[in-house]
Order: structure tokens, then sequence, then C-alpha cells
């Protein structure tokens, strides 16, 4: 017989006959335990057989006397397991003095049947003292090796809690990363929106206010209601952010132009959520916004190997020097705090002028949704 278990919940099979699952912990943990302890009984079996067969030469007939030993200690060691889970959590030097006491004093009993089952079954007449003396130096160390095995099932099983309570709290202070730097994004897009509504009504142009007020309406929609991933496809991102430049487009429909080249063998590549984003209201706000002059923005992505690049420029029709771009650089900052906290090192943000504008280039692990799973 033998346990498996497959994680927090206590899925426990027993092979060929049947599968159940124990929600509770301490269950579980008691089950496992009991995994171990059959575990040391069933070899304790097998070395004794083989002893047996070498030996004697009706071996066999001495099969249910085992397998009767074999159960009363295994009630014996799930006793010296109740002791040590019970003083779990107290110093190690009192742990280690009850796993030497509860191997000896465990072995006394388990000895003394053994004198009764030669009594009762074969012709000894081997003193009870002698006998469970003798007997109890030979079991006291298979006692001793369980109880070792119980403490490291318990120390296995502590760790493994602590690990999954770390990487869990690992997990939700990164999610609560993330959502702090992404709401940093939406109240500044919100804010320059009602800008713009406000200036479009001021100067009677109620339409492409009331169109404005629609679109913006049905991209908070989405961007509320949709799953809060930390990871998404490009098409949705990129899809959202279309989304977010016909809003502008309202503003500037004279002189905003969109260019989106994305492959598709690349749609289904994953970046964090409204990570283009800034990029693009960085173009917005100092190409669109100051030019008067067409200004063209690019979104274009790539991959080389197993990065992901994406690259975000702006390119004016004007020609001649461009005025270096002023700013506290928030945005920025922002992408490469999330870049940081959800790739690490193995993520980057290039930003810098160009000949007609400004260009800026993520560069991330090429991933997709099946092998980041």
């Amino acid at each position: 017989m033998a346990f498996l278990d497959t994680g927090r919940s206590g899925l426990f099979v027993i092979p060929g006959l049947v599968s159940f699952k124990v929600r509770s912990p301490l269950i579980s943990e008691g089950l496992m335990a009991l995994g171990v302890i059959m575990l040391c009984w069933v070899f304790y079996f097998f070395t004794k057989m083989i002893f047996d067969m070498i030996m004697l030469r009706d071996a066999l007939s001495f099969v249910p006397g085992r397998l009767l030993v074999i159960a009363v200690g295994t009630l014996l060691s799930l006793s010296m397991y109740v002791v040590l889970r019970a003083f779990w959590g107290r110093s190690v030097l009192l742990l280690s003095v009850l796993v030497v006491l509860t191997s000896t004093i465990t072995a006394i009993p388990f000895s003394m049947f053994n004198w009764w089952m030669m009594v009762t079954f074969s012709t000894t007449d081997q003193p009870m003292l002698i006998h469970t003396m003798i007997a109890w130096s030979a079991s006291v160390h298979l006692f001793f090796a369980q109880s070792i095995a119980i403490v490291a099932f318990l120390y296995a099983r502590q760790l493994r809690q602590r690990e999954a309570d770390t990487v869990h709290a690992e997990k939700s202070l990164r999610q609560a990363e993330l959502r702090a730097l992404r709401y940093q994004v939406n109240p500044h897009f919100l804010f320059n929106s009602l800008n713009s509504v406000s200036a479009l009504l001021t100067s009677r142009r109620t339409a492409e206010a009331e169109r404005m007020i629609d679109l913006l309406a049905d991209y908070y929609e989405q961007a509320l209601t949709a799953p809060q991933d930390e990871l998404v496809p490009v098409r949705q991102e990129i899809d959202a952010q279309l989304q977010y430049l016909d809003i502008e487009r309202i503003r500037f429909p004279e002189r905003l132009e969109v260019a989106v080249d994305l492959p598709p063998h690349l749609e289904s590549a994953l970046l964090p959520t409204l990570m283009i984003q800034p990029l693009i209201e960085n173009s917005i706000k100092h190409a669109v916004a100051e030019e008067t002059s067409r200004v063209t923005i690019r979104i274009a992505v790539s991959a080389t190997g197993g990065t992901l690049i994406i690259q975000v420029s702006d390119d004016c029709d004007s020609r001649g020097d461009r005025p270096v771009r002023s700013g506290t650089g928030t945005g920025l900052q922002n992408i490469r705090n999330r870049l940081e906290t959800v790739h690490g090192d193995r993520a980057s943000l290039e930003a810098g002028p160009t000949r007609n504008g400004f260009s800026s280039t993520l560069t991330l692990p090429l991933r997709f949704r099946e092998a980041a799973e």
C-alpha cells in the first residue's frame, strides 16, 4: 500500500483500489505519516522473509505470524508518531530526547509481543526476560530509525508548507506591486481624456465629445471587467491601445496616424498588461499635441531567438532638429519597475530621440500561454 500526496488538498491513491481526497491538513499529514511507517515495516517484512527462506525450510509458514507482528509494530509506530507530533515545535534538544525515549520504550511491548508469539506458536521455552532483552536489542534500532524517519517527514512537511506560504506571499506582494504600478497609469489617462472632453464641449464640438465619452466608457468597461492577469497576449494589448488611440484621434483628427506591424505568429506572445500605453501616451503628449504636422505612431512587434521586441515610435512629417523632450520620466520608470517585477533582469526598456521623433524599445522573454502555465 502506498499513499501519494499531490498537494495541500491531500489526494491519496491506493494503487489498484481507490483514490480519495482529504481536505483536512491534519488528516492528510496523518495518512502520509502512516504511509512512511508502512514503508518501513514492508522493508522489515521482506528482509525477515529473505532471512527465513535462507535459514528455514518451512519459511512460508511464518508469514501469518510475521504479518501479525507487523500489524502490532505499525500500531506502536503510530503511537510513537502521535507523541512526537504532540511535542512538535519545541526545542531541538527536547525533540532529540523524545526520539531516544520513544524508540526505547516502544521497543519493549514489541519485544514482549514477540515472546508471546514464540510461546504460543512454537515450542520454545526461553524465559520471557531473556527473550525480551534479546528482541529489544534487535528491535530498538528499528524503532529508532522509524522515529528519525518520522522527524524527517515532519521537517519536510513543515519546510514544504513554509515554501508554499513564501511563494504565496511573494505572489501576493508582486500582484500588489503590479496593481499599484497599473493604477499610476489609469488616472493619468482619465485626466487627459476628461480634459479633451471639456475642450470639445467648450468649442461646441458636441458630437465628437459624445463619441469620445462613449469610447471612453467602453474602454474603461473593458479595462475594469477584463481579467486582471499579470500577462496578456500581444494582440489583446494592442487592441486595447488601438481603442485608446481612437479616443485620441477625436482630439487630433488631422494629425494622428497609427501603424501596427504584428506578425500573426506573435499575436499570442505574452507581455505585462498596459505595458505599452505609457509609451503611446508619451507620443501623444510630446509629439502629436505639440506638433502642427502629421505624426505617425508605429507599434512594431518582432522576435529574435527567445526575445520579444516591441517598439513604439513616433515620426513627424516636418523636418529639422527635434527639441529634447521634457518630463519627469515617471511613465518610463513605471515600465522599468514593472518589467523588473515580472521578469527580473531578463527584460529592459531603451528609449531615446530619433531624427524625426522618439522611439522606445521593449525587450522581454518570448513566452506563450502554454509555456507560462
